[in-house]
């Protein structure tokens, strides 16, 4: 190959580069589109307890990644959801305070936003949940934890809590 075509073939390839990154749809356009931008804020529960959970979801990496974090009493979280183009699916990777890392996929049902992952206890048992999050109200968003089987979510939610936004 002689260097003039040497020259046209690394173009063509910066050029079609250049109009896939331009041509790529950010996550956050996607979410905004569906209808679930309402999941981003601060959000803050209490359960019969008194037990505070926080939960933050915030826009990072100019729109293409959300950061999650989760605070329950000395438990902690953080996370970082993506959209996988190629596998059109939303995937999120957390590390807790107990330094374990988790994945988890997220998708779209009946108009609630599925989480689906595997949870740890203290004896390393793990357990298929689905978490699904609903909008209540434009103040309000409903957290319910179920079982997996085979992928698919139980007949009945084992816990519910709502949570309540929180101004900054």
């Amino acid at each position: 190959m002689n260097k003039g075509t040497k020259s046209l073939v690394v173009m063509i390839l910066l050029v079609a580069m250049g109009s896939m990154a331009i041509g790529q749809e950010s996550f956050k356009a996607i979410v905004e589109q569906e209808g679930f931008a309402w999941m981003i804020g601060h959000w803050k529960a209490t359960t019969d307890d008194g037990t505070e959970m926080l939960l933050t979801y915030r826009w990072a990496v100019k729109g293409h990644a959300i950061v999650s974090n989760f605070k329950m009493g000395d438990n902690v979280s953080q996370g970082i959801i993506y959209l996988v183009p190629d596998e059109q699916k939303a995937r999120q990777l957390t590390v807790d305070s107990r330094g374990q890392a988790v994945g988890a996929t997220w998708e779209v049902l009946d108009g609630k936003v599925i989480t689906k992952t595997k949870m740890t206890d203290e004896y390393g048992q793990t357990t298929d949940v689905g978490i699904a999050y609903s909008k209540v109200d434009d103040s309000t968003i409903k957290v319910a934890i179920y079982g997996l089987d085979n992928g698919v979510l139980s007949d009945s939610s084992w816990f519910e809590i709502n949570f309540k936004k929180e101004k900054k």
